[in-house]
């Protein structure tokens, strides 16, 4: 019995060393060095549209914007002065600040948006967009 042991880890010790050698690719078909996937390389689309940035930079690319506080009769206007500016609805949120006020909140804001921001100069924003509280987004 403790042939057959013997034997059996044996065989199973040769097999995956054949497997490890790559030999065995063609009738398994997992290669044993899956971990690098050369393949997902040529499937790239557009590998050099990838920038790397520090994490500094990351955070400034999609900071979070707030405006207000507002009263309730002047969210109503701080939201219509975005939708005229051409600031898409799904991009900001109305969020509660306390009693009877709400600021206007765009979470992710990219570079292109803050630049729109700022040159938004409409009365009903108040002060205009700043970084969110810290804690926040």
């Amino acid at each position: 019995m403790l042939r057959w042991a013997v034997a059996v880890l044996l065989l199973a010790n040769l097999g995956f060393f054949a497997w490890t050698q790559g030999w065995l690719d063609p009738l398994v078909g997992a290669p044993a060095d899956s971990e690098r996937e050369p393949e997902r390389l040529a499937r790239q689309l557009r590998p050099e549209a990838v920038k790397l940035l520090p994490a500094r930079a990351a955070s400034a690319a999609a900071a979070c914007l707030e405006a207000g506080p507002f009263a309730e009769a002047d969210a109503a206007g701080a939201q219509e002065a975005l939708r005229t500016a051409g600031v898409p609805a799904e991009r900001w949120q109305l969020m509660a600040a306390g009693s009877a006020q709400s600021l206007l909140r765009i979470e992710r804001a990219d570079a292109a948006l803050q630049a729109q921001l700022q040159g938004l100069k409409a009365p009903a924003l108040g002060g205009g967009f700043r970084p969110c509280a810290a804690g926040a987004g």
